[in-house]
């Protein structure tokens, strides 16, 4: 196959990639994925979809895609999600303890309060109102030093780890220690 007929086999899969996208995302019960971030994983699904697709095993390419755009947006939201399959599996059971989830509101340029919203994938507003910590709260029960309390403030806002990593020259995986580190102390202190 010729690169222009690869392009053209995937181009050809756009609306199936777009609807499908559209119908996960519509299905998410939290609103901190984008549509378009769900079209990307989708995408990458198609293509490789078109790069593994055998013709002799006698299936049409849009049925073989479709699983290969679901497998991807899964891996996708996967990534995304804090806990191992195993212990969403046991939150989800009623065997483990739920694990919270930060979410920062913005006023202008002042950062607005923490919400600690539990991750019960179904909680309503009402209770992230209820559960409400102020990052004044967080430094005095967590203990933070003001980098660690900057670095938690990004990842609350909603940034991702690489890129907090890289604006105070961390490791992807030092951020996650800290935003680790400040939940479990949080936890204890409450």
């Amino acid at each position: 196959m010729t690169p222009a007929e690869r392009d053209a086999q995937i181009l050809s899969l756009e609306r199936q990639v777009k609807y499908l996208a559209g119908r996960k995302h519509a299905l998410l019960p939290y609103a901190r994925i984008h549509l378009d971030e769900m079209i990307s994983a989708a995408w990458l699904g198609a293509i490789r979809a078109v790069d593994s697709f055998d013709e002799a095993q006698g299936h049409k390419l849009s049925t073989y895609a479709s699983w290969k755009i679901a497998s991807a947006m899964a891996d996708y939201l996967r990534d995304l999600d804090p806990l191992t399959r195993n212990h969403r599996i046991a939150v989800t059971r009623g065997a483990a303890a739920p694990v919270f989830t930060l979410s920062a509101e913005t006023h202008g340029d002042e950062p607005g309060p923490l919400r600690r919203i539990p991750d019960d994938r179904a909680a309503c507003a009402q209770h992230a109102l209820d559960a409400r910590i102020t990052l004044e709260a967080i430094e005095a029960r967590a203990r933070l030093q003001p980098r660690s309390l900057n670095i938690v403030r990004r990842w609350a806002e909603g940034n991702l780890m690489r890129e907090i990593g890289a604006e105070f020259g961390l490791a992807e995986s030092r951020v996650s220690q800290i935003c680790t580190r400040a939940i479990e102390q949080l936890r204890t202190a409450a």
